[in-house]
């Protein structure tokens, strides 16, 4: 298969070399690993690795570093590539970049309707085996897609403000897993600290208060 300026292909796993100047982090953390190579293992699959020519029969892993660790691993022989043939290494930078850039942020509302969808089908605990999600990011999506966003008068993430009293004002927020596991985790050490429930209210007043009094550079 040809697209425009690149080769399908498979190749002998040994003829990749791994890129050295890869700037993504290495590699060892085991329980990511594990899961990764699940992933890889649960699709048959480990994609298309973007590779270019350094040398007659030797190729440079450009994009997918990981994904050829994890097969040699694996004990695979061959891997389906990308080449992009004899570029120069700048070159290689600008697509490994683009390649692993996050290029549109999540839908979260979407997605855990989405996962709502596929909860029925597998459990949590046999998903946190081959996904990069957490057991906790898996069962904090299932409830945002249960979460009645109704009774507040409008969807999730609209920014819409409500019919607030003279000296309130509504604000809501929807927050990517891992920043709302961290507000829970805040809401907690307020509790302890103050010895009381600390409502969603008095967290975000507090969190506001000792934001304004650090020094804005070690915000930014």
């Amino acid at each position: 298969m040809k697209t425009s300026g690149t080769k399908i292909k498979k190749l002998d796993i040994t003829k990749i070399i791994p890129a050295e100047w890869n700037y993504k982090k290495p590699f060892d953390e085991e329980d990511y690993k594990e899961r990764f190579k699940a992933s890889i293992l649960r699709d048959k699959s480990a994609g298309v690795i973007a590779v270019r020519q350094v040398e007659e029969g030797i190729w440079e892993a450009i994009d997918g570093n990981h994904r050829l660790k994890a097969v040699e691993e694996l004990g695979w022989t061959h891997v389906d590539v990308e080449d992009f043939g004899k570029i120069s290494k700048y070159e290689a930078i600008l697509i490994a970049r683009r390649r692993n850039y996050n290029w549109f942020p999540d839908d979260n509302i979407q997605l855990a309707a989405l996962m709502k969808e596929v909860a029925p089908n597998i459990s949590i605990e046999e998903m946190a085996g081959f996904m990069p999600d957490t057991p906790d990011d898996l069962e904090n999506m299932v409830k945002l897609a249960d979460f009645d966003w109704e009774q507040y008068g409008a969807s999730a993430g609209d920014g819409s403000e409500g019919h607030d009293e003279e000296e309130l004002r509504t604000l809501r927020v929807v927050l990517p897993h891992n920043v709302y596991k961290m507000w829970l985790e805040w809401k907690e050490k307020l509790s302890l600290h103050y010895d009381e429930e600390i409502s969603d209210a008095r967290a975000v007043e507090i969190a506001v208060v000792e934001a304004n009094n650090l020094p804005i550079e070690s915000i930014m």
